[in-house]
């Protein structure tokens, strides 16, 4: 399946080795990002490092094996659809992750993020339904 996975899913994976970090290294996923979602996440460095417990170095080798299975999408290749996004949700930060969904003909969104559901064009998946998919 091809999924577009949130910046929170990648923060959670990051900050606990739990069932968010379990499915990103599934291969029942192809994973994809939007390129802000990297950006966002060196913004909260310090704050993940803590709530992690790990050394800037291990959070950083973390994250490098995380995006060995997570692809970033650069902005250009889903920028034509970020206007019809932002249409669709309230929350304009959330507007990469839809467009990027609609520039791949994802099959969905992983999410807990409950303003994606203001949108019907592109299924929503939460961690629940993964695993549901894992067990499957």
């Amino acid at each position: 399946m091809k999924i577009v996975i949130d910046t929170n899913k990648i923060m959670a994976s990051l900050i606990r080795d739990g069932l968010s970090r379990a499915l990103i290294f599934s291969d029942n996923f192809q994973f994809f990002t939007p390129e802000q979602a990297l950006v966002e996440i060196e913004k909260h460095e310090k704050e993940l490092c803590l709530k992690a417990n790990l050394t800037v170095y291990n959070f950083k080798l973390l994250l490098s094996f995380l995006f060995e299975r997570i692809n970033i999408v650069p902005k250009g290749e889903y920028e034509k659809f970020l206007e019809e996004s932002l249409k669709l949700l309230s929350d304009k930060d959330d507007a990469p992750f839809l467009a990027l969904a609609f520039a791949l003909s994802a099959d969905g969104i992983w999410t807990d993020d409950g303003g994606f559901m203001e949108q019907n064009k592109v299924s929503i998946f939460t961690t629940k339904y993964m695993l549901d998919d894992v067990n499957k």
